[in-house]
């Protein structure tokens, strides 16, 4: 490198020093200060004082305090279930299925969850043993029965299992037998 281009850097490095420290000397005579503990706002190494004077706070914590002050979380309002009507288990299950409203299948597999969660069964798959999450099997299926069959015979302890969900989608699709 030629001695003049040498000096040249040297003099645009020596610039950027004079004019940094100029602005240092600018922004501290009248510094920001932090919205919440009223701390002057350091300028960092790092960053140039133009950000500096952006800032509102002096941390990240004193912001989201200040912010959290202003502005609290919203409570959250908890539904809380309404009880199902008591279910006539005499009934045929035709009367659950042809009802508007919610889907009465789901009601007929709500019973049998009732029903199989009242016996002494452990609460595990019959097939692997799973027993994070189950869920409740009609051994016969409950389109497999007559409509005027009542409910009690269709959530009978005796056709109802639990079962894993990956062995509950094989069973309903007939890929492994459980009978």
């Amino acid at each position: 490198m030629s001695p003049s281009k040498l000096g040249q850097s040297m003099g645009g490095i020596a610039r950027g020093i004079i004019e940094r420290k100029a602005s240092l000397d600018s922004y501290y005579l009248n510094p920001n200060k932090c919205k919440l503990c009223e701390k002057i706002i350091d300028v960092k190494p790092d960053h140039k004082v133009s950000e500096t004077k952006k800032q509102k706070f002096c941390s990240r914590s004193c912001g989201a305090i200040y912010n959290n002050s202003k502005k609290p979380k919203k409570i959250k309002i908890v539904k809380v279930p309404v009880q199902s009507r008591l279910i006539d288990i005499s009934l045929p299950i035709r009367s659950f299925l042809y009802k508007k409203g919610s889907s009465m299948v789901s009601r007929i597999n709500d019973h049998a969850r009732k029903v199989i969660e009242q016996t002494n069964l452990p609460k595990s798959c019959t097939v692997c043993g799973y027993t994070s999450h189950v869920e409740v099997h009609h051994k016969i299926p409950i389109r497999c029965f007559d409509l005027d069959t009542p409910l009690e015979v269709v959530n009978s302890i005796y056709n109802l299992v639990y079962l894993c969900p990956n062995h509950h989608w094989e069973v309903e699709h007939y890929l492994i037998n459980i009978h």
